[in-house]
């Protein structure tokens, strides 16, 4: 007979399929391994810098300051120390901010500035040939603001140009006052 069993039926001790908990780990893990890879991909895509220490190798001069973005009212003793330091020598000076710095912090450490200078001029703007006839310039910048091309371009135009560089700050969103 084709219907007839040749052995008696037994039950397996464990589910053959699906295996759900299997399922999931896998799925879990596969979606943060591309989660992490397209994260990757889409950053370098962009272009922006946001690690302190690549800002570090492609500018060309060395921090003077890391600010927090959350306290401005610091900024005014950094300018005043800015002034009597590296800064003292200078009789005008140039504020270039370097990438999309929020409008407001630049107004304000370009106030702190101005009030530390006194009656030394204050050139603030990106324009390297407006700025040229300042005796030194001060470059700021953030985490996320400026784009790898962006300051590598910089650097090339800093050279050329040949005034001093004083330094540059850093505004710091993740610095705590």
């Amino acid at each position: 007979e084709p219907w007839e069993l040749i052995s008696t039926p037994t039950l397996l001790d464990n589910p053959v399929a699906p295996r759900k908990k299997r399922i999931v780990a896998l799925g879990l893990l596969g979606g943060l391994v591309l989660g992490c890879g397209i994260g990757l991909i889409r950053d370098r895509q962009s272009g922006l810098v946001f690690s302190y220490e690549e800002l570090k190798a492609l500018i060309p001069c060395p921090l003077l300051e890391a600010l927090p973005a959350t306290a401005p009212e610091q900024w005014t003793n950094t300018a005043h120390l800015l002034v009597q330091g590296p800064l003292a020598d200078a009789k005008s000076v140039a504020l270039i901010p370097v990438g999309d710095l929020a409008t407001i912090q630049l107004k304000q450490l370009s106030q702190a500035l101005k009030n530390a200078l006194c009656d030394r001029q204050l050139h603030v703007g990106s324009d390297l040939l407006a700025n040229r006839n300042c005796s030194t310039q001060l470059l700021v910048t953030a985490p996320g603001a400026p784009q790898r091309q962006q300051l590598q371009q910089l650097r090339k135009q800093l050279a050329l140009q040949g005034t001093p560089l004083a330094g540059w700050l850093l505004i710091d969103p993740e610095l705590e006052a």
